[in-house]
């Protein structure tokens, strides 16, 4: 699928509001049951994000992004292998290895525990990562890192209302927790707010203090000539820096099961027809 991307970074004192907008090709291919290959490649076609070295006293596990946006002018988003299985009836599990995100290839696993019957589910990730090279190709920086997280979710039949927790060690080795809430519409569209809390002190975070953003998850059917699931999921924050940041779809597990989950399925029962 052939599809515009665009990115935005806002608040910036220096430049309060920066984008690309890209052409981003995404394919899949199954090849044995459960298995799947996956490759997103993008085509820069215009980018206004400045480079300003970061002065992050953490390792620079996110603060050089515009350094990829800038170089990577045809990147490999992503190319990995995925593997995804039912180990019993309420417990997934999935294996990934390869160029996992724009940042970061390595390899590693996710499970999670859906009851049937239950709004809450509970996950576990980790993966060894090493960092990618800024034009986002074959290359490899020097930086790796072990990285995992242990979550809980709670889909609330108010409102809408989600909820999430993430515990664990976070992409500059920092540990702490993530919470999340969002409010998903009939239309399908989901608005949230999240903050991370670790153990770097304010002052070595740097300004901000803590990482914390806007979540905003928009389905791309509407905009689409064809029947798709494709959501464009957006993160705003008002300062990107090294502490709390966790690997891209650390917990994709999640999402592919959620269309089929208890919470889901009973929050459409009001669109079913009655027979």
């Amino acid at each position: 699928m052939i599809a515009p991307q665009f990115r935005e970074s806002t608040f910036d004192p220096n430049a309060p509001f920066q984008f690309q907008v890209l052409a981003d090709l995404q394919g899949s291919v199954e090849l044995l049951p459960g298995l799947s290959f996956n490759v997103d490649f993008e085509r820069n076609i215009y980018n206004d994000f400045q480079v300003e070295p970061s002065d992050s006293v953490l390792p620079h596990v996110r603060s050089d992004i515009p350094l990829y946006l800038n170089k990577g002018v045809n990147a490999i988003s992503e190319l990995s292998a995925i593997y995804r299985t039912r180990i019993a009836p309420d417990l997934f599990a999935e294996i990934k290895l390869g160029y996992l995100e724009s940042m970061y290839a390595g390899g590693g696993a996710q499970i999670l525990w859906r009851p049937d019957g239950s709004r809450f589910s509970l996950g576990a990730d980790i993966y060894e990562v090493k960092k990618r090279g800024f034009d986002q190709l074959f290359d490899l920086q020097n930086y790796q890192v072990l990285t995992g997280h242990v979550s809980a979710y709670y889909e609330s039949p108010y409102y809408g209302l989600n909820f999430a927790v993430h515990a664990g060690r976070y992409l500059a080795g920092d540990y702490g927790a993530t919470f999340e809430i969002t409010r998903r519409f009939s239309t399908g569209v989901e608005i949230g707010a999240f903050a991370t809390f670790t153990n770097v002190p304010f002052a070595k975070f740097g300004e901000g203090s803590f990482d914390k953003g806007i979540i905003l998850k928009i389905p791309l059917e509407w905009a689409l000539p064809i029947h798709s699931q494709s959501v464009d999921d957006i993160t705003l924050r008002s300062l990107t820096r090294d502490g709390g940041q966790r690997l891209g779809d650390d917990d994709s597990l999640y999402e592919e099961t959620r269309a089929t989950s208890y919470g889901e399925v009973s929050r459409d029962l009001n669109d079913i027809a009655s027979p």
